[in-house]
């Protein structure tokens, strides 16, 4: 809920990729130190027009890396509960680890690029509540784009619970968490649940649907949204955690390129990285998109690509409440030799034009092959 910091830079790139749609003009992402050589998007080539050379950190964008702020690892005092200490330490078959990202607010635009509570005009929602298991502990890994007010109650009393205050307007906060889920004797977890209590509704989840989850409910006519994204946390599985940032779509999509860039966020929390790219339509008429992702160091770690679609469309022309475009990206991303490395999956919601629009979801690597 920061200041509209990317709202210039992410227009005139906007603007530049519409250009290039034209044949007018390249861009550049930004080589690495001593690399002059430049990269120009291509909606037809199988790497999008990308290469694996090493970029300045955060793609020497300085809001780009600012933006990583709204992600806050939390030291949460829970960790050194002598059973949740046990269960974080224990194999996959005694103890299962469900990591989670719940979010609540307006998914419209990524929280870095909102000026939300120093608008008058703007409705403050009250998200102020409480998640719990019945069985089993849960651990606080970081706040997102908490801020003025927003904090967890503490002292932490309960491993079982959590509570937070939290109030938005037209962004969004949220939480990422580990639920520990232990079993002893014959126990299978079927009758465990996770309840969430955010201002005044009430969501109740079974403990192992976690294991693979994607959820979202739209809770007023304001356009408030609830969202969780969850994962089972596995040794043959090794890396797992989500993505999020900006998702632009121009006047006309079906001609001209959008842009997204965002943050790579670990599954304890922390951002690990950086994601830049476009989405169109390519010359067969698919609907595709293409990225780069670099570690905090700009070291080239992958390209991605894939497909999106656009599910619905909300809103109207009256520019007080514009349309919104709502849809899904589904893709792989590729090492340095052209490998599959990985997934990326999510949502992501943009009024055309506007210049203002957000993406989330969740990535998943590979194990490394001989």
């Amino acid at each position: 809920m920061k200041a509209e910091r990317w709202m210039v830079p992410l227009v005139l790139a906007l603007a530049v990729i519409g250009l290039l749609a034209a044949g007018c003009s390249e861009e550049t992402t930004g080589p690495g130190p001593g690399d002059s050589q430049t990269e120009v998007p291509d909606l037809d080539d199988p790497l999008g027009g990308y290469t694996t050379q090493d970029e300045l950190p955060a793609f020497g964008d300085p809001d780009l890396a600012e933006s990583a702020g709204e992600e806050s690892p939390y030291d949460d005092a829970m960790g050194d509960d002598p059973k949740i200490a046990r269960w974080r330490h224990a194999d996959a078959d005694s103890v299962h680890a469900y990591v989670v990202t719940i979010l609540w607010g307006m998914m419209a635009r990524d929280p870095s690029m909102a000026d939300s509570l120093l608008d008058p005009d703007v409705p403050v929602t009250d998200w102020s509540g409480a998640l719990r298991v019945d069985r089993g502990g849960v651990l606080l890994r970081s706040t997102v784009a908490f801020e003025r007010g927003d904090h967890i109650v503490r002292p932490r009393t309960d491993r079982t619970e959590i509570a937070w205050v939290s109030h938005t307007t037209v962004s969004y906060d949220g939480l990422r968490i580990v639920v520990y889920q232990p079993f002893e004797g014959e126990e299978d977890g079927e009758d465990d649940t996770l309840v969430i209590e955010a201002g005044t509704h009430v969501w109740e989840f079974a403990v192992n649907d976690l294991a693979e989850l994607d959820f979202e409910e739209t809770v007023d006519d304001a356009g408030n949204k609830f969202v969780l994204r969850s994962f089972l946390a596995r040794p043959e599985v090794c890396g797992r955690g989500f993505i999020g940032g900006t998702w632009l779509v121009p006047e006309n999509p079906e001609e001209e390129r959008g842009v997204f860039r965002g943050r790579w966020v670990s599954a304890d929390g922390r951002v690990a990285g950086y994601v830049r790219g476009f989405h169109g339509v390519n010359g067969q008429g698919r609907e595709v998109f293409y990225g780069k992702y670099i570690d905090l160091d700009g070291t080239f770690r992958g390209i991605l690509r894939g497909t999106w679609n656009r599910e619905r469309i909300l809103g109207s022309s009256d520019p007080d409440h514009p349309e919104r475009h709502h849809g899904t990206f589904n893709g792989e991303w590729i090492d340095q030799n052209e490998r599959v490395a990985g997934s990326v999956k999510g949502a992501w919601v943009a009024a055309p034009g506007a210049g203002r629009g957000f993406f989330e979801g969740r990535w998943k690597a590979i194990c490394s092959r001989p």
